[in-house]
């Protein structure tokens, strides 16, 4: 008696049962789009807990890959989640030294960039700003200030001295702390700081910290574009510099990094620098106006 013969395997050298289509399938692919968007929003969002977090969701679909037996994709998901790591890594170092500049002291968008707007006196000497700026109290931004908050206090200068370089005399000569989405006016001293001021640099308020997921941290000045390359020379007389300098054309924001003058919401000449950014990404802003409109 004879058993029927099953028919043979196609000589494609796997079981049938791999050749059938998974239905976990459309969901590994969506799992492993998922991993990479996330990481990629992480990144841009530039928070470290974030980019932790989607690093380890891709790595783990990375093992799952090499467990499938698909070494390209599994590559490709370690090659993303070593560099995010590395990007974010390296972005948050520089935004947590001292006096470093993202892109250059304007945020680009503007005019063409001056090229004396790089902080050097003619010559390519270094620019000495430190003849009146004075280092901020409490650089931690942790200890206790008898300065209303979101200011920090510039070596008991009186606002209402004369300017160094014979122009009208200074109305705000201190340092302020702004943090994201807040709004200042800088028109008179020792004022506080706006929180979450969602409509930017509008009305009295001539300073707003502005940020995003898909953009850098600037300063928005009111009456944009409203931000001029300072040509260099020390801070002593640069309210003639500054008088010069808003003739030129105008960059629509600021970036840390670099000095800039600008026209309050009075209409004042004011002198600006962002002197560093903060562990909490507050930007620590010196400022300068003067009871003067320039020539």
């Amino acid at each position: 008696m004879t058993h029927p013969v099953p028919p043979p395997e196609p000589a494609t050298g796997e079981p049938a049962e791999r050749r059938a289509p998974s239905p976990m399938r459309p969901l590994g692919i969506v799992a492993d789009v998922g991993g990479v968007a996330g990481l990629a929003i992480a990144v841009l969002h530039q928070d470290l807990l974030l980019v932790a977090v989607a690093v380890v969701i891709v790595l783990l679909l990375f093992a799952l890959q090499l467990r499938r037996r698909r070494p390209t994709v599994a590559t490709v998901l370690l090659a993303l989640a070593c560099l995010a790591g590395g990007a974010a890594g390296a972005g948050a170092v520089l935004d947590r030294s001292p006096g470093t500049a993202t892109a250059g002291p304007l945020a680009t968008g503007g005019a063409p960039a001056d090229p004396s707007a790089s902080g050097t006196a003619p010559g390519g000497a270094p620019a000495d700003h430190s003849a009146s700026r004075t280092a901020p109290v409490g650089a931690s931004g942790d200890g206790p200030s008898a300065t209303p908050p979101g200011t920090e206090a510039t070596g008991g200068e009186d606002p209402a001295d004369p300017g160094t370089d014979g122009g009208p005399r200074k109305l705000v000569d201190q340092t302020v702390v702004l943090a994201r989405e807040a709004a200042v006016d800088v028109d008179h001293p020792d004022q506080r700081p706006v929180p979450h001021h969602v409509d930017g640099a509008t009305g009295e308020l001539d300073f707003y910290h502005d940020w995003g997921p898909v953009r850098s941290d600037t300063i928005q000045v009111v009456n944009a574009p409203n931000v001029y390359a300072y040509s260099g020379g020390p801070v002593a007389r640069a309210y003639a510099t500054c008088s010069a300098d808003l003739a030129k054309s105008p960059y629509p924001a600021a970036s840390p990094g670099g000095d800039f003058c600008f026209r309050t919401s009075r209409g004042r000449v004011g002198f600006a620098t962002i002197t560093r950014t903060r562990d909490d990404y507050a930007f620590v802003v010196h400022v300068v106006v003067w009871d003067g409109a320039g020539g």
